[in-house]
């Protein structure tokens, strides 16, 4: 690895990009060939590098990642863009957080003859009407967002009593003004949410319903639909076992993945017709920004934050354990010197009586007659264990909110 970031973005096209740069102060680095971007991710001294793909689809998106993987390790690689709607729920400006990333065409089989009911409808070749000559049959692949990663993004919008959550909406319905008149646009109030759904990927383009509707078929929770999450969730999926990067795929929904595309952009004001897009990058991208902003964030550590973390926890315990030593030895040598007489004073005995107050102790520079400090049989030794060299094992350390420093170094 040349470098370690806490997060890597990816974006798809180059208006995409564009708007995130809006947000953020972008610095472009060459490294071995590739242009990057750098940023700063604001309230938590944590640092982002960026990359724009130029291009859309799968494989664009799986080539980048793969590469993007090879050379940073990144606690989390993230999908910034647009997605057109598949649920009723969803409005024009409203973020989709992925829940799963679902390939909906990953293995499926084309057949002749018209689909079954389970099958969905399937356009003819060229869409020519008439019957289907040929249909799809589902397969599919999905790829699930992590437990805590799901957690926490569930819960953000109650953290600190909402005011992130808010800050998010406030500056997303600053965005959308003078923004009317979409097609299906249900206007600006309350203001834009997010949810945790699943996602379609697929290297389709969609404007038509009908297909929308076969897509959102095969998995009635699908909130959008778009082009690369696959890719990145693949190439993330793919790494081997030591490295713990996390995918998060964050979609702002710019259209209904309908033929109101076209409407829309005639919609926009001032000759804009790329507002709705823009609108929607730039929730997707300040949400993200909130998310990874926040203390709470679940980061997951590459091997060296893995590692720097163990060495704490061990150099903690060690500590930890050597204090107690210490403590309880102390307790029972005072317990042994100690002699309550009748009228309930006590005196000291023993070695304990025979310390000069006024000379230094044997712990602070009396080392007896080989010049060695005294210790106490015991020590480095806890309940039958030595501690002398603790090893945390596997445990845990960078997962969830369990490790809130994140196991940085």
């Amino acid at each position: 690895m040349d470098e370690t970031f806490d997060l890597g973005l990816i974006c798809a096209t180059r208006e995409e990009f564009d708007h995130c740069r809006e947000l953020a102060a972008f610095t472009q680095i060459r490294s071995e060939g590739a242009y990057l971007y750098t940023f700063e991710l604001p309230g938590s001294g944590r640092r982002g590098v960026a990359v724009p793909l130029f291009d859309m689809g799968l494989v664009p998106a799986t080539q980048a990642a793969t590469s993007f993987l090879g050379r940073y390790d990144v606690s989390v690689l993230a999908l910034v863009g647009i997605a057109g709607a598949l649920h009723r729920d969803l409005r024009l400006g409203d973020v989709v957080v992925a829940s799963a990333v679902d390939s909906y065409l990953a293995s499926s089989k084309i057949v002749e003859g018209p689909p079954s009911p389970a099958d969905g409808k399937a356009s003819a070749p060229g869409g020519s009407p008439g019957p289907a000559s040929w249909h799809i049959e589902r397969a599919g692949q999905s790829l699930p967002l992590s437990s805590g990663l799901k957690a926490y993004v569930n819960n953000f919008r109650y953290a600190d009593d909402g005011v992130p959550f808010a800050r998010w909406r406030a500056s997303a319905l600053t965005r959308r003004s003078g923004l009317t008149g979409g097609a299906g646009d249900g206007g600006p109030e309350p203001g834009p949410s997010y949810h945790l759904m699943p996602v379609a990927t697929g290297d389709t383009v969609i404007t038509s319903e009908s297909f929308a509707t076969w897509v959102r078929d095969g998995n009635r929770l699908r909130g959008a639909v778009e082009m690369e999450a696959g890719g990145v969730a693949h190439a993330v999926y793919a790494l081997e076992s030591g490295r713990p990067t996390e995918f998060l795929v964050v979609r702002g929904i710019s259209d209904f993945a309908d033929s109101r595309k076209s409407l829309l952009d005639e919609a926009a004001p001032r000759g804009e017709p790329g507002a709705w897009r823009k609108l929607a990058t730039q929730n997707a991208f300040s949400l993200l920004l909130e998310l990874t902003g926040h203390p709470f964030f679940p980061w997951r550590g590459g091997p060296a934050r893995q590692a720097a973390a163990r060495r704490r926890l061990a150099s903690y315990r060690h500590v930890a354990s050597r204090a107690a030593v210490v403590a309880e030895a102390a307790v029972t040598l005072a317990d042994a010197a100690t002699t309550v007489e009748p009228d309930g004073s006590t005196i000291l005995s023993g070695p304990v009586a025979s310390l000069d107050p006024s000379q230094p102790s044997p712990a602070h520079g009396d080392h007896g007659d080989h010049g060695m400090p005294h210790q106490h049989p015991h020590a480095g030794v806890h309940g039958g264990v030595d501690h002398s060299g603790v090893d945390p094992g596997g445990l845990d350390t960078d997962s969830g909110f369990d490790d809130m420093d994140g196991g940085s170094d």
